[in-house]
């Protein structure tokens, strides 16, 4: 594959906050939308999904099959998450609560989809891997 059929599928957020649903779409021209099935120029032709990590994770699929005949490189950082709390919780829980209240996405918009520009950077937060520092 050459560099210049690399795209990006993304996740976005449309409707309202009260009913919020993600669409995948991607970086061609014109944008096409994901419809369970093949990609559509029609964003309302498009499948919607109600939690924001099942569309992160289809998104990955997807760009995984594109991107499957290409070498992969894998790198680990680390991330440090604080909780400041009189109550007590159980790391489950916590784990639970990262997975469902957070968001984590690179800016392809502004930064392309690697620092080369002739391949494809993505990243995923392991919340399952989270375990507890005892000091």
């Amino acid at each position: 594959m050459s560099g210049n059929q690399l795209f990006k599928i993304g996740s976005r957020e449309v409707g309202t906050r009260a009913h919020r649903r993600w669409v995948l779409h991607n970086s061609l021209t014109p944008e096409q939308f994901w419809n369970g099935k093949q990609w559509t120029e029609s964003q309302y032709k498009t499948l919607l999904f109600l939690d924001r990590n099942q569309s992160y994770h289809t998104a990955k699929v997807l760009q995984d099959e594109i991107l499957k005949d290409v070498p992969v490189r894998t790198y680990t950082a680390s991330m440090t998450i604080e909780v400041r709390s009189h109550a007590p919780y159980r790391l489950e829980e916590l784990k639970d609560y990262l997975h469902g209240a957070s968001s984590f996405e690179l800016d392809f918009d502004l930064y392309g989809t690697d620092p080369s520009h002739q391949s494809h950077v993505s990243a995923v937060i392991h919340w399952g891997a989270l375990s507890q520092e005892v000091k």
